[in-house]
């Protein structure tokens, strides 16, 4: 029964880590969309950067990684955005991110 429940446990954190992650890539990819928008980029420019955010690199949820790479790429545009603004669209992707994630678990728990 103990091991069972270890087992379980296990399971259970796995899960959430792996839908954690998930939740990371999304809200990169919208930052990405966003971002590539406002950089105005092409379709195979926004693709690309798209990759480039959602990249080992800012598989973290460390927040200002993300926050000052756009920041950074902003003003190498002459783009005028604060990062109080990009760390918003990144908490409110966030949130789009989790729900997506959490709404697609349940459905396939539900089937």
């Amino acid at each position: 029964m103990f091991k069972e429940s270890v087992i379980e446990n296990k399971k259970k954190k796995d899960l959430e880590k792996k839908r954690r992650l998930n939740a990371l890539i999304l809200r990169n990819k919208f930052l990405g969309e966003w971002a590539s928008t406002i950089l105005g980029f092409n379709e195979d420019k926004k693709l690309k950067y798209i990759k480039k955010v959602t990249s080992e690199e800012f598989k973290s949820d460390e927040n200002m990684l993300i926050t000052k790479k756009i920041q950074k790429d902003f003003a190498k545009n002459d783009i005028k955005i604060s990062s109080k603004e990009i760390q918003l669209k990144v908490k409110d992707f966030q949130i789009k991110a989790n729900i997506i994630v959490e709404n697609k678990f349940k459905l396939n728990n539900w089937r």
